[in-house]
Protein backbone atom coordinates (compact mmCIF):
# COMPACT_ATOMS: atom_id res chain seq x y z
CA UNK A 1 0.00 0.00 0.00
CA UNK A 2 1.55 3.58 -0.55
CA UNK A 3 1.53 5.96 2.49
CA UNK A 4 -1.59 8.68 2.00
CA UNK A 5 0.14 10.65 4.04
CA UNK A 6 3.52 11.18 1.99
CA UNK A 7 3.56 12.74 -1.74
CA UNK A 8 5.30 10.66 -4.15
CA UNK A 9 7.17 12.23 -6.84
CA UNK A 10 5.45 11.85 -10.48
CA UNK A 11 6.73 12.84 -13.88
CA UNK A 12 4.68 14.03 -16.66
CA UNK A 13 5.62 11.77 -19.55
CA UNK A 14 2.50 13.06 -22.11
CA UNK A 15 0.24 16.59 -21.90
CA UNK A 16 -2.64 16.78 -24.67
CA UNK A 17 -5.30 19.59 -24.10
CA UNK A 18 -9.02 17.98 -24.47
CA UNK A 19 -10.67 21.64 -24.38
CA UNK A 20 -9.96 25.07 -24.40
CA UNK A 21 -9.47 25.12 -20.40
CA UNK A 22 -8.54 21.77 -19.92
CA UNK A 23 -5.74 19.14 -20.27
CA UNK A 24 -4.77 15.34 -20.11
CA UNK A 25 -1.80 14.47 -18.28
CA UNK A 26 0.03 11.47 -18.56
CA UNK A 27 1.84 11.05 -15.50
CA UNK A 28 4.25 7.79 -14.01
CA UNK A 29 5.95 7.74 -10.58
CA UNK A 30 9.30 8.07 -10.43
CA UNK A 31 10.00 5.28 -7.82
CA UNK A 32 9.33 2.10 -9.94
CA UNK A 33 8.35 0.31 -6.64
CA UNK A 34 5.87 2.75 -5.95
CA UNK A 35 4.36 2.50 -9.39
CA UNK A 36 4.39 -1.36 -8.96
CA UNK A 37 2.11 -1.02 -6.15
CA UNK A 38 0.08 1.41 -7.35
CA UNK A 39 -3.72 -0.12 -8.52
CA UNK A 40 -7.33 2.32 -8.31
CA UNK A 41 -11.11 1.62 -8.76
CA UNK A 42 -12.78 3.78 -11.47
CA UNK A 43 -14.48 6.57 -9.38
CA UNK A 44 -11.58 6.80 -7.18
CA UNK A 45 -9.56 10.38 -7.12
CA UNK A 46 -5.89 11.24 -6.14
CA UNK A 47 -4.12 14.43 -4.64
CA UNK A 48 -1.89 16.25 -7.38
CA UNK A 49 0.17 19.30 -6.63
CA UNK A 50 3.32 21.28 -7.70
CA UNK A 51 5.82 21.33 -4.69
CA UNK A 52 5.35 25.03 -3.33
CA UNK A 53 2.10 25.71 -4.71
CA UNK A 54 -0.45 23.12 -3.02
CA UNK A 55 -2.47 20.29 -4.37
CA UNK A 56 -6.05 19.73 -5.25
CA UNK A 57 -8.10 16.99 -5.68
CA UNK A 58 -8.53 15.38 -9.53
CA UNK A 59 -10.32 12.44 -10.61
CA UNK A 60 -8.27 9.23 -12.16
CA UNK A 61 -9.03 9.00 -15.63
CA UNK A 62 -7.38 5.88 -16.81
CA UNK A 63 -8.53 2.35 -17.79
CA UNK A 64 -8.19 0.11 -15.07
CA UNK A 65 -5.33 -2.25 -15.57
CA UNK A 66 -3.09 -2.76 -12.74
CA UNK A 67 -0.05 -3.85 -14.92
CA UNK A 68 0.22 -0.19 -16.06
CA UNK A 69 3.07 1.93 -15.81
CA UNK A 70 1.21 5.30 -15.87
CA UNK A 71 -2.07 6.91 -14.83
CA UNK A 72 -4.11 9.88 -15.89
CA UNK A 73 -5.59 12.84 -14.69
CA UNK A 74 -7.70 15.79 -16.08
CA UNK A 75 -6.91 19.12 -14.73
CA UNK A 76 -9.49 21.96 -15.65
CA UNK A 77 -8.04 25.46 -15.20
CA UNK A 78 -10.03 27.43 -12.76
CA UNK A 79 -7.40 28.79 -10.15
CA UNK A 80 -4.03 29.45 -8.87
CA UNK A 81 -2.78 25.66 -8.71
CA UNK A 82 -4.68 24.69 -11.66
CA UNK A 83 -2.97 27.66 -13.69
CA UNK A 84 0.18 26.34 -12.79
CA UNK A 85 -0.66 22.74 -13.65
CA UNK A 86 -1.94 23.33 -17.05
CA UNK A 87 0.60 25.32 -17.46
CA UNK A 88 3.35 22.55 -16.52
CA UNK A 89 5.47 21.00 -19.38
CA UNK A 90 6.22 17.42 -20.25
CA UNK A 91 8.97 16.29 -17.95
CA UNK A 92 8.33 18.59 -15.11
CA UNK A 93 7.78 16.45 -11.43
CA UNK A 94 4.30 17.23 -9.65
CA UNK A 95 3.07 15.32 -6.24
CA UNK A 96 0.65 12.76 -6.25
CA UNK A 97 -1.46 11.07 -3.01
CA UNK A 98 -3.61 8.04 -3.08
CA UNK A 99 -5.85 6.89 -4.95
CA UNK A 100 -8.80 7.80 -2.16
CA UNK A 101 -11.94 7.03 -1.57
CA UNK A 102 -14.59 4.74 -2.81
CA UNK A 103 -15.65 4.26 -6.39
CA UNK A 104 -18.22 2.82 -9.08
CA UNK A 105 -19.97 -0.16 -8.46
CA UNK A 106 -18.24 -3.35 -10.11
CA UNK A 107 -19.71 -3.94 -14.05
CA UNK A 108 -20.13 -6.93 -13.06
CA UNK A 109 -21.90 -7.05 -10.06
CA UNK A 110 -24.48 -4.53 -10.90
CA UNK A 111 -28.32 -5.17 -10.99
CA UNK A 112 -28.95 -3.59 -14.24
CA UNK A 113 -25.70 -4.01 -16.42
CA UNK A 114 -26.47 -1.83 -18.88
CA UNK A 115 -24.96 1.70 -18.29
CA UNK A 116 -26.30 4.90 -18.42
CA UNK A 117 -23.21 7.57 -17.56
CA UNK A 118 -24.36 11.17 -17.28
CA UNK A 119 -22.02 14.38 -17.13
CA UNK A 120 -22.05 17.65 -16.73
CA UNK A 121 -19.31 20.00 -17.77
CA UNK A 122 -15.87 19.07 -16.28
CA UNK A 123 -17.86 15.90 -14.80
CA UNK A 124 -16.80 13.92 -18.23
CA UNK A 125 -13.04 13.26 -16.70
CA UNK A 126 -14.01 10.60 -14.18
CA UNK A 127 -16.37 9.27 -16.82
CA UNK A 128 -13.46 9.15 -19.19
CA UNK A 129 -11.63 7.01 -17.28
CA UNK A 130 -15.35 4.45 -16.63
CA UNK A 131 -15.54 4.35 -20.71
CA UNK A 132 -11.97 3.62 -21.66
CA UNK A 133 -12.48 0.69 -18.93
CA UNK A 134 -15.80 -0.50 -20.66
CA UNK A 135 -14.08 -0.05 -24.03
CA UNK A 136 -11.01 -2.27 -22.86
CA UNK A 137 -13.01 -4.75 -21.08
CA UNK A 138 -15.50 -5.77 -23.95
CA UNK A 139 -18.20 -4.58 -21.35
CA UNK A 140 -20.23 -3.29 -24.18
CA UNK A 141 -20.47 -6.74 -26.44
CA UNK A 142 -23.01 -7.57 -24.21
CA UNK A 143 -24.52 -4.83 -22.74
CA UNK A 144 -25.87 -1.62 -24.00
CA UNK A 145 -23.49 1.57 -22.73
CA UNK A 146 -25.06 5.01 -23.16
CA UNK A 147 -23.13 8.17 -22.69
CA UNK A 148 -24.65 11.81 -22.01
CA UNK A 149 -22.67 15.12 -21.85
CA UNK A 150 -23.55 18.56 -20.85
CA UNK A 151 -21.72 21.83 -21.40
CA UNK A 152 -21.96 25.51 -21.01
CA UNK A 153 -20.59 25.93 -24.52
CA UNK A 154 -19.02 23.35 -27.49
CA UNK A 155 -15.66 24.80 -27.35
CA UNK A 156 -15.56 23.04 -23.12
CA UNK A 157 -16.67 20.17 -23.84
CA UNK A 158 -13.70 17.95 -23.38
CA UNK A 159 -12.59 14.75 -25.14
CA UNK A 160 -14.11 15.44 -28.54
CA UNK A 161 -11.65 14.53 -30.49
CA UNK A 162 -12.16 10.74 -28.20
CA UNK A 163 -16.15 10.52 -29.10
CA UNK A 164 -15.90 9.28 -32.21
CA UNK A 165 -13.98 6.05 -31.03
CA UNK A 166 -16.97 5.73 -28.42
CA UNK A 167 -19.35 5.55 -31.15
CA UNK A 168 -17.32 3.18 -32.84
CA UNK A 169 -17.34 0.46 -29.75
CA UNK A 170 -20.97 1.14 -30.11
CA UNK A 171 -21.76 3.66 -27.25
CA UNK A 172 -24.92 5.56 -27.86
CA UNK A 173 -23.61 9.53 -27.49
CA UNK A 174 -26.06 12.38 -26.59
CA UNK A 175 -24.99 16.02 -25.72
CA UNK A 176 -26.42 19.22 -24.93
CA UNK A 177 -24.77 22.59 -24.85
CA UNK A 178 -26.12 25.61 -23.10
CA UNK A 179 -25.16 27.74 -25.22
CA UNK A 180 -25.11 26.48 -28.89
CA UNK A 181 -24.64 29.01 -31.05
CA UNK A 182 -25.33 27.03 -34.50
CA UNK A 183 -26.33 23.58 -34.77
CA UNK A 184 -23.59 21.00 -34.70
CA UNK A 185 -22.70 17.46 -34.17
CA UNK A 186 -19.97 15.75 -32.44
CA UNK A 187 -18.80 12.04 -33.35
CA UNK A 188 -22.24 12.01 -36.24
CA UNK A 189 -23.99 12.61 -32.08
CA UNK A 190 -26.69 15.73 -32.91
CA UNK A 191 -25.83 18.50 -29.99
CA UNK A 192 -29.00 19.54 -28.41
CA UNK A 193 -29.23 23.22 -26.99
CA UNK A 194 -30.44 23.33 -23.52
CA UNK A 195 -29.67 21.74 -20.31
CA UNK A 196 -28.71 18.14 -19.98
CA UNK A 197 -31.89 16.89 -18.66
CA UNK A 198 -33.30 17.19 -22.42
CA UNK A 199 -31.25 14.47 -23.24
CA UNK A 200 -33.40 12.29 -20.79
CA UNK A 201 -36.28 11.68 -23.35
CA UNK A 202 -38.00 8.34 -22.30
CA UNK A 203 -37.87 7.12 -26.02
CA UNK A 204 -34.27 7.42 -26.03
CA UNK A 205 -33.20 6.33 -23.18
CA UNK A 206 -32.94 2.54 -21.54
CA UNK A 207 -34.62 2.55 -18.24
CA UNK A 208 -33.06 -1.03 -17.34
CA UNK A 209 -29.79 0.54 -16.58
CA UNK A 210 -27.76 1.59 -13.66
CA UNK A 211 -26.84 5.12 -13.88
CA UNK A 212 -23.18 6.60 -12.81
CA UNK A 213 -23.60 10.69 -12.84
CA UNK A 214 -21.23 13.16 -12.44
CA UNK A 215 -21.86 16.79 -12.72
CA UNK A 216 -21.94 20.29 -11.22
CA UNK A 217 -24.12 20.56 -7.63
CA UNK A 218 -26.91 22.43 -9.47
CA UNK A 219 -27.65 19.14 -11.76
CA UNK A 220 -28.11 16.32 -9.40
CA UNK A 221 -31.54 17.51 -8.16
CA UNK A 222 -33.40 17.97 -11.38
CA UNK A 223 -31.65 14.77 -13.21
CA UNK A 224 -32.23 12.64 -10.33
CA UNK A 225 -35.75 14.01 -10.32
CA UNK A 226 -36.10 13.10 -13.72
CA UNK A 227 -34.63 9.77 -13.98
CA UNK A 228 -37.09 8.92 -10.77
CA UNK A 229 -40.27 10.45 -13.08
CA UNK A 230 -38.79 7.40 -16.17
CA UNK A 231 -39.30 4.80 -13.60
CA UNK A 232 -35.45 4.43 -11.82
CA UNK A 233 -35.05 2.96 -8.83
CA UNK A 234 -32.80 5.28 -6.35
CA UNK A 235 -31.10 2.06 -5.98
CA UNK A 236 -29.58 2.12 -9.31
CA UNK A 237 -29.05 5.91 -9.56
CA UNK A 238 -25.02 6.91 -8.13
CA UNK A 239 -23.42 9.86 -8.22
CA UNK A 240 -20.32 11.55 -7.47
CA UNK A 241 -19.28 14.49 -5.34
CA UNK A 242 -15.87 16.82 -4.73
CA UNK A 243 -16.59 19.21 -1.96
CA UNK A 244 -13.47 20.92 -0.54
CA UNK A 245 -11.10 18.30 -0.17
CA UNK A 246 -7.75 19.10 1.13
CA UNK A 247 -6.15 15.84 3.07
CA UNK A 248 -8.13 12.84 0.99
CA UNK A 249 -8.53 10.20 4.07
CA UNK A 250 -11.05 11.99 6.28
CA UNK A 251 -8.51 13.69 8.87
CA UNK A 252 -9.04 17.58 8.19
CA UNK A 253 -13.12 17.57 7.84
CA UNK A 254 -13.15 20.13 5.69
CA UNK A 255 -15.43 17.56 3.24
CA UNK A 256 -17.16 16.48 5.98
CA UNK A 257 -21.38 16.83 5.65
CA UNK A 258 -22.79 16.16 8.45
CA UNK A 259 -21.05 12.77 10.05
CA UNK A 260 -20.47 11.99 6.23
CA UNK A 261 -16.72 12.70 4.95
CA UNK A 262 -17.04 12.87 1.22
CA UNK A 263 -13.21 11.85 0.72
CA UNK A 264 -13.49 8.59 2.83
CA UNK A 265 -17.68 7.82 2.24
CA UNK A 266 -17.31 8.96 -1.15
CA UNK A 267 -16.97 10.26 -3.49
CA UNK A 268 -19.43 8.29 -5.12
CA UNK A 269 -22.97 7.52 -3.42
CA UNK A 270 -25.98 5.75 -3.96
CA UNK A 271 -29.67 8.56 -4.03
CA UNK A 272 -30.79 6.13 -1.04
CA UNK A 273 -27.49 7.78 1.12
CA UNK A 274 -29.66 11.06 0.59
CA UNK A 275 -32.59 9.40 2.55
CA UNK A 276 -30.36 9.68 5.72
CA UNK A 277 -28.17 12.65 4.37
CA UNK A 278 -29.88 14.80 2.15
CA UNK A 279 -27.41 17.85 2.30
CA UNK A 280 -25.18 16.24 0.42
CA UNK A 281 -26.89 17.68 -2.42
Amino acid sequence: MIDPYLPQRVKIVKIKAVADDAALFTLQFEDSKVQKKYAFIQGQFAMVGIIGAGECALDICSPSDKSSKYMQVTVKQVGFLTKKLVDSKVGDILTFRGPFGNGWPNLNKLAKPNIILIAGGSGVAPIRGEIEHIISSKYFKENTVQVLCGSNEIEYLMYQDEMANWVNNDIRLGISVDRLKRATAVANAKVVKGVITQLLNGDNIDKDSTVFMVGPPAMYKPVIKKLQELGFADEDIYFSLERRMYCGIGVCQHCAVNDVYICKDGPVFNVNDLINNPDLI
